[in-house]
């Protein structure tokens, strides 16, 4: 059975090859294999951390792909996704879903006049302004495909 390891020169991933990488290490255990859905979830709930770059050019590196499988062990073995989350250091709130960093501390960017990015201290600068910048230009995308 292959390992997380035997991917390390694969990373990053797209959603199809990180899909692709998982089943294939959890392939023993088809009741353990994921989908697109299963990694949204995933992320949605603190799991996994939001994938680095925009939609179309996403990537997953290989520290999503050794906690998606940690996870999905969990579940295999009974545990709970609160257990999981707990034994992951992640912090699941009813309200919002959010990785608890370690220390507990912010690194808090000032971006100009009003705007302020806060993020966990051990989470990395560049991955983390990049995420936010792509959410910012998807957001600032005119609907319907005609400039406002």
């Amino acid at each position: 059975m292959p390992s997380v390891n035997d991917y390390r020169a694969l990373a990053p991933f797209t959603l199809d090859e990180f899909i692709q990488a998982a089943n294939s290490i959890l392939r023993d255990r088809p009741s353990l294999q994921i989908s697109a859905r299963t990694v949204r979830y995933s992320i949605s709930e603190g799991i996994l951390p939001p994938p680095i770059g925009p939609n179309r050019i996403a990537r997953y590196s290989l520290e999503h792909l050794a906690r998606v499988v940690e996870a999905r062990e969990g579940l295999g073995q009974g545990a709970s996704l609160n257990e999981i989350a707990e034994n992951m250091g992640v912090t699941r709130d009813r309200s919002s879903s959010k990785r608890s960093p370690s220390s507990g501390e912010l690194t808090r960017i000032e971006l100009g006049d009003r705007i302020v990015l806060e993020f966990p201290a051990d989470r990395d600068i560049e991955m983390t302004l990049i995420d936010a910048a792509t959410r910012i230009l998807n957001r600032a995308k005119p609907r319907g495909g005609r400039n406002s």
